[in-house]
C-alpha cells in the first residue's frame, strides 16, 4: 500500500492539476464569442477497429456537445452498428439512434456508374503515364473495365487498384 501511495504522490507531482469542468467551460465561451460555427467531420469511421469506433462514438456523445459544433459522420451503418452493439447491430442501431439526429444515407453505385468511373481512372491514368494500348489491347479493355468493376464494391477500391498501377505500370512497361 506504501508503495502504491507512494506512485501515486509522484504521479501527482507529475501531472498538472486540470479542472476539467473549468477547461470545458472556457471552450463553450471561446465558441460562442467566435460566432461561427465550427464543423467537425470525422470520415471512414467504419474503417477504424470496432473497439475505436465505440470510443469514437462515445466521446462525441459524452464529452463533445459544444454549442455551435456539429459532426458529420460518414460511416457504413451496419458496421458501426456491429461495431457498438459487440457484434449486435440491433442493438448498435438503437444506441446509433440516440446519438445520430439526421441520417443521409447514400444508395450504392450502379454497376454502369462504377464501370464509367472505372474506365475514366483507367483513361486518366493512361494518360498521366503516356500509355496507348496496342491492337490486342483494345481489344479486350471492355472486357477488362468489366472486370475491374465485378471485383470492386466502392469507387476507392478502383482509386486503391490505380495507386498501384501508377507505381508498378512503369516498372514493367517493357515486359
Amino acid at each position: 500500500v506504501k508503495v502504491a501511495q507512494d506512485s501515486l504522490d509522484g504521479m501527482e507531482k507529475i501531472l498538472p492539476s486540470f479542472d476539467l469542468a473549468r477547461k470545458k467551460a472556457e471552450v463553450i465561451d471561446a465558441l460562442r464569442e467566435l460566432n461561427r460555427p465550427i464543423v467537425v467531420i470525422v470520415d471512414d469511421l467504419d474503417r477504424l477497429p470496432a473497439e475505436e469506433i465505440r470510443l469514437v462514438v462515445q466521446t462525441i456523445k459524452a464529452v463533445a456537445d459544444f454549442p455551435r459544433t456539429p459532426y458529420l459522420l460518414a460511416y457504413d451503418r451496419e458496421i458501426v452498428a456491429k461495431a457498438l452493439g459487440n457484434g449486435d447491430a440491433a442493438t448498435g442501431l438503437a444506441y446509433l439512434e440516440k446519438i445520430v439526429q439526421v441520417a443521409y444515407p447514400i444508395p450504392p453505385l450502379f454497376q454502369h456508374q462504377l464501370r464509367n468511373f472505372a474506365d475514366k481512372k483507367v483513361q486518366e491514368l493512361m494518360a498521366m503515364l503516356n500509355l496507348q494500348l496496342r491492337g490486342y489491347e483494345t481489344a479486350i479493355y471492355d472486357r477488362a473495365i468489366k472486370l475491374l468493376t465485378d471485383l470492386t464494391r466502392h469507387p476507392r477500391d478502383i482509386i486503391r487498384v490505380m495507386n498501384r498501377l501508377i507505381l508498378s505500370i512503369p516498372a514493367t512497361r517493357n515486359e
